[in-house]
């Protein structure tokens, strides 16, 4: 099932200077004005190998990626990144404040080299359809760099929470990292080297299957990087470093562990009919009409309510274009 490896991780040094001014949010979540906030925060600030900039004459021997690869192998000519002398699996703990209990909870996970599969392998499963588009340019930028700049988050089902308790005891100490990022998320990362207690994660991961929860362009671009690496490596043994992606990996048991809602819009269906879709969808769902008593705010607003009321079900809330009401959705 899912193969776990410790791998030699890169990280900045105390040379680069603060870690606070050297850390971005994923590549996907940086906007330009983050972009330029972090070109300013640092020199050293990681963006320019994660997102950099676009240049007027770029070409094909001189662009956003072929730079990211020339300021990271600079950063560790200049020692301002180094890499780990020994193999390790890092434990990573992010405490963030919780949207609407208003109290700090701590996602727990570690950080290993995790073998990749394709999805019709059934050990490693999605959720979301890719676009060509980023993959693309992740695909870019992993030829320059012949590494991964950035985390694919995977879950686990652990009922008996084996590893969590592994992890427990493993962080104890000071971390090696910890930052503070543009959302207010509290970052801890500690090193795991300990052959014994990296055989007991390995030991208890063998049996699971993953679920990707965010980082699916990642991921797929990593399978093909592999699928291209391959191609060009006939004689591979499926050990080599492109056969593996650095994912960070959380216990869905975790009762601390929160998934919150999001928004998704839906354009341009041809034939469109919304009678027909809520038809459908009561076959599946119960539908409950939320009737707009005087505007639109107030019946959002009874949906919001009627959503956290049914928080503990699978629930979905529904607006349709030009409809005066909003539907709840309950599984």
């Amino acid at each position: 099932m899912a193969e776990i490896l410790p791998f030699k991780g890169v990280h900045f040094t105390n040379k680069a200077g603060n870690i606070q001014d050297l850390i971005t949010q994923p590549y996907d979540k940086i906007t330009p004005k983050m972009q330029e906030d972090y070109y300013k925060k640092s020199e050293y600030n990681s963006v320019r190998f994660v997102l950099g900039k676009d240049l007027p004459g770029d070409n094909d021997s001189n662009n956003k990626y072929t730079r990211a690869n020339e300021f990271f192998q600079k950063f560790l000519k200049d020692g301002k990144l180094e890499q780990d002398d020994e193999s390790t699996i890092y434990a990573y703990d992010q405490d963030y404040v919780h949207p609407e209990k208003g109290v700090v909870v701590t996602r727990k996970g570690f950080i290993g080299a995790v073998k990749l599969h394709e999805y019709s392998e059934n050990v490693v499963y999605p959720h979301e359809e890719t676009l060509r588009g980023p993959k693309a340019d992740r695909l870019n930028l992993t030829r320059s760099m012949e590494g991964n700049t950035g985390l694919v988050l995977m879950f686990y089902r652990d009922n008996e929470f084996n590893i969590q308790k592994i992890l427990e005891e493993q962080t104890k100490s000071e971390p090696l990292f910890d930052a503070v990022d543009h959302f207010e998320t509290h970052h801890k990362i500690w090193k795991i080297t300990d052959k014994d207690v990296i055989s007991k994660i390995q030991n208890v991961m063998d049996k699971k299957n993953l679920i990707v929860c965010d980082g699916h362009h990642r991921y797929e671009t990593a399978l093909n990087y592999r699928n291209e690496m391959r191609k060009k490596n006939p004689n591979y043994t499926g050990k080599e470093a492109w056969n593996y992606r650095m994912i960070a990996l959380a216990n869905m048991a975790d009762p601390a562990l929160f998934v919150f809602p999001t928004h998704r819009v839906i354009r341009n269906v041809s034939n469109f009919d919304a009678k027909k879709l809520l038809e459908q969808l009561s076959e599946m769902f119960d539908v409950e009409t939320v009737t707009q008593t005087c505007c639109p705010s107030s019946t959002m607003i009874e949906l919001a309510v009627k959503l956290r009321v049914n928080a503990e079900k699978h629930s979905l809330g529904l607006y349709i274009h030009g409809d005066e009401n909003m539907y709840l959705l309950r599984k």
